[in-house]
């Protein structure tokens, strides 16, 4: 009796994970159909990784052999700058325009193995911040695109890929490793000098906020302003808008 009452359980629970198996099965199907599981697991990045390059990233007391791909290069080039809203919603930020470019998930899986290479060679987290604003600022400045007039807006990742950049483009790039590395980040925007910069969460900031300002088109110190930009822009006493893109550890904590 007892092992007869033992076989009925025994089969209701054989049931039981059968169902289970099959609803896994169509499951994982349907992602599949849809193409999750392929975004899941990375396959999307795999798939434009054709046409490398090393790109020799110089931080000041080292370099980084960063491999980057065509393929990566053109998905991003490719993609829709624009923001689109309807009649009666409010415009389009700043904000909206620079996380819309930091934010993208395959970007995202491009740059963190860069992330990781940073947090590998640094001794502490100062020096990881350090690394990484250095590698950023010394990607040559784009006068190039600065001369014509022809701004697109490069992803981070196409900066890399380029290795040059405006300002704009520089300072989501350094925004983006500093986020990732862990610090609290905003960008310093100024809309009548035409320029961009880095601020990080520190003890005593510039502009009379909780952020260090960093340049990032040329090599300068921490908290320190240039005087002179290109077209003779001075900022040092402007009143740029700061636009948060993360919370985090100070800088030198």
């Amino acid at each position: 009796m007892n092992k007869k009452g033992f076989i009925i359980i025994w089969d209701w629970r054989f049931f039981v994970f059968v169902g289970v198996l099959a609803g896994l099965y169509f499951g994982y199907t349907s992602l599949v159909d849809n193409g999750m599981i392929n975004d899941f697991f990375g396959e999307d990045l795999v798939n434009h990784k054709i046409n490398s390059q090393t790109e020799i990233l110089n931080y000041g007391s080292g370099k980084i052999n960063f491999v980057v791909y065509g393929g990566l290069d053109n998905y991003f080039s490719s993609l829709d700058r624009a923001i689109y809203y309807y009649e009666g919603e409010a415009p389009p930020s700043s904000r909206d325009f620079i996380l819309k470019e930091m934010n993208d998930d395959l970007q995202y899986q491009s740059l963190l193995p860069l992330v990781w290479e940073i947090r590998s060679k640094a001794k502490n987290p100062k020096d990881e911040a350090n690394m990484a604003i250095k590698l950023v600022q010394n990607i040559p400045y784009d006068y190039q695109a600065l001369s014509s007039a022809y701004l697109v807006g490069r992803y981070p990742y196409e900066v890399l890929y380029d290795n040059k950049g405006v300002c704009g483009e520089k300072s989501q790039l350094l925004a983006f490793l500093l986020k990732e590395l862990g610090y609290g980040v905003v960008i310093f925007e100024y809309p009548y000098e035409n320029h961009r910069a880095v601020g990080i969460l520190c003890d005593k900031g510039n502009y009379n906020t909780n952020y260090c300002f960093i340049e990032s088109t040329e090599l300068t110190q921490v908290g320190f302003i240039p005087q002179d930009y290109v077209g003779g822009a001075d900022i040092r006493n402007a009143y740029p808008e700061i636009i948060s893109v993360s919370e985090g550890r100070k800088y030198g904590k």
